[in-house]
């Protein structure tokens, strides 16, 4: 017989689907000649659990968030009198096998075992034993801002929403397994625990890089400032983004008849802003200039400050198509002191402005200006 695993209330109204992967078991599950594996559950005496509940999901198994509640999940099957079943034309891989026991009965006993299934079978059936008892408990505190986060045991059937405070327990069979933290079906943190009797409280810290979109140009360019020194003009205006590219830009050109001097867009950030765990930022660019841009993060201080005015930059070859281009940190230049630049160590807590110098002349449209892995409020 072919059952389906009901989640209850907790997970319904999470709008989460498990994803179990061996799909092939249906139908010729319990044929008892030719089958890859044989499955026996049971008690922890040794008696046979009759007509337990079994599923069967690849050990990575994960889950796709479909935003709708659903009230039950996955595939899963029921033993026979003796607590066995055959299965048949699993393909090779790492599963997680799981049983439960008296399922409509509030004391729920639950089993998992783990088995690998080789590319080239034996000539007998593969055993695997599943012994279900009293489940174990895992909870713990999410350390995240991201809503709604789930934490789910991979490979398992076991998800549950994190609480508004960042709390979560679950019941869980005993074993090793996978704890993961989920945000839009992105794993933001993990934890290989060993699930015993007692457990200690799983602490898990999200990894996501966070995401900030500095300047998408569609309201306008007004927040922007152009500046230029002697013998150099720059304009900038706000403009259709034109070439295949929807929605609106900054234009920005600029002439420069001398080396020694410079023409630039900016921002000021209005305050001191700390980069200092910025992954990277990203810019749509496409123009033509004579030789290169120059993307700078700026200190830009008076004479009672005690931090020291000066930039980091980075020179940049800029497409005449629309192209996205990422800066890192580490491809800041070092520092050299040309053109004021201090490196990135010297401004990277305390930054003020951001530029884009125009080099020798030319002209360029800029869009989608996003910062990656700060916490900008």
């Amino acid at each position: 017989m072919k059952w389906n695993w009901m989640m209850g209330v907790a997970v319904a109204s999470s709008g989460v689907l498990v994803a179990c992967a061996d799909k092939s078991t249906a139908g010729s599950t319990f044929e008892t000649e030719n089958s890859v594996a044989t499955v026996v559950v049971f008690h922890a005496d040794g008696t046979p659990a009759a007509y337990s509940h079994v599923q069967v999901c690849e050990r990575d198994a994960f889950v796709e968030f479909l935003g709708t509640g659903l009230s039950n999940v996955g595939e899963s099957y029921e033993t026979d009198s003796a607590g066995t079943l055959k299965l048949k034309n699993l393909k090779p891989g790492d599963y997680i096998v799981e049983a439960q026991a008296d399922l409509e009965n509030d004391s729920i006993l639950l089993g998992a075992a783990q088995v690998s299934i080789p590319s080239v079978l034996p000539d007998s059936s593969i055993p695997i034993s599943v012994e279900v008892e009293e489940p174990s408990v895992i909870s713990g505190h999410v350390d995240t801002d991201m809503s709604p986060a789930y934490v789910m045991v991979r490979g398992t059937r076991h998800v549950q929403a994190v609480s508004a405070s960042g709390d979560f327990s679950m019941q869980i069979p005993r074993g090793d397994f996978e704890i993961l933290l989920v945000y839009k079906n992105q794993v933001i943190a993990s934890d290989s625990v060993t699930v015993e009797v007692n457990n200690e409280p799983l602490v898990l810290t999200d990894t996501l890089v966070r995401e900030y979109l500095f300047e998408d140009f569609e309201d306008s360019s007004l927040a922007w400032y152009v500046s230029y020194s002697k013998y150099a003009t720059a304009t900038l205006e706000w403009t259709e983004a034109g070439e295949g590219r929807d929605g609106m830009v900054a234009h920005f050109t600029c002439e420069n008849d001398s080396v020694g001097h410079w023409a630039l867009m900016g921002r000021s950030f209005g305050r001191k802003v700390d980069l200092s765990a910025m992954d990277s930022i990203s810019f749509w660019i496409r123009g033509g200039i004579d030789n290169y841009i120059s993307l700078a993060f700026d200190v830009l201080e008076d004479s009672t400050s005690t931090y020291t005015s000066g930039k980091s930059w980075v020179h940049i070859d800029v497409p005449s198509e629309w192209s996205r281009i990422v800066v890192t940190p580490d491809s800041l230049l070092a520092a050299d002191s040309i053109g004021g630049n201090i490196g990135w160590d010297a401004v990277k807590d305390h930054v003020t402005n951001l530029s884009i110098f125009g080099g020798a002349g030319g002209e360029i449209w800029i869009d989608d200006i996003v910062f990656y892995g700060v916490d900008w409020e």
